[in-house]
């Protein structure tokens, strides 16, 4: 079953689809893609039993999951074709004539740089498709802390994940950056 970043982290429910139909399940908080989730009385009815039904099991994959899986292999692909043209190459090489040794070098090198750049490429990609994922859950991870902090009297919160300043209450702090940027010149 496939869920989105925020629900498996944050737990929710999905949608499966069963042998009888679609049922909604609920997805445990912090869920991670590649467990199981038991599916009670979902299955195939027991042999000798036709009024008992066995349980089915989905596996939940999360969009990110899926989204890397198509990257790796994608790039595993094009891995393999560059690696049997170059075998390929290396077993032709000596019987061929300069020009065409060169245009082949040229073809392999090409082939190379077009990998490399869409290995840049995709990762660069799944990193934006990582932050968009993910900022649902930032939201409400920032939303929390400002009631939190509210709640509690603080001026701010300290957040140790990559923000060094999570939150920081309206009517106690202020907004330093331009005399930062004066202070720099």
């Amino acid at each position: 079953v496939s869920v989105p970043f925020t629900t498996a982290v944050l737990g929710g429910e999905a949608k499966v689809h069963t042998i009888y139909g679609d049922v909604l399940c609920k997805i445990k908080e912090g869920t991670q893609s590649g467990s199981k989730i038991r599916l009670k009385g979902k299955g195939i009815v027991h042999m000798n039993q036709p009024s008992v039904r066995g349980d089915e099991y989905a596996t939940v994959e999360t969009s990110m999951m899926q989204l890397n899986e198509k990257y790796a292999a994608e790039q595993k692909r094009a891995e393999d074709e560059f690696n049997r043209k170059y075998e390929e190459f290396l077993d032709t090489q000596r019987d061929m004539p300069l020009t065409i040794l060169q245009k082949r070098q040229s073809e392999l090198q090409d082939l190379l740089n077009r990998n490399i750049t869409f290995k840049k490429e995709s990762q660069a990609l799944l990193e934006q498709a990582k932050a968009k994922a993910e900022a649902p859950l930032r939201k409400r991870i920032a939303e929390a802390m400002g009631r939190v902090g509210i709640a509690r009297g603080l001026a701010f919160i300290i957040n140790t994940d990559q923000q060094a300043v999570a939150w920081t209450h309206p009517m106690m702090g202020e907004d330093v950056t331009e005399a930062v940027k004066t202070a720099l010149r």
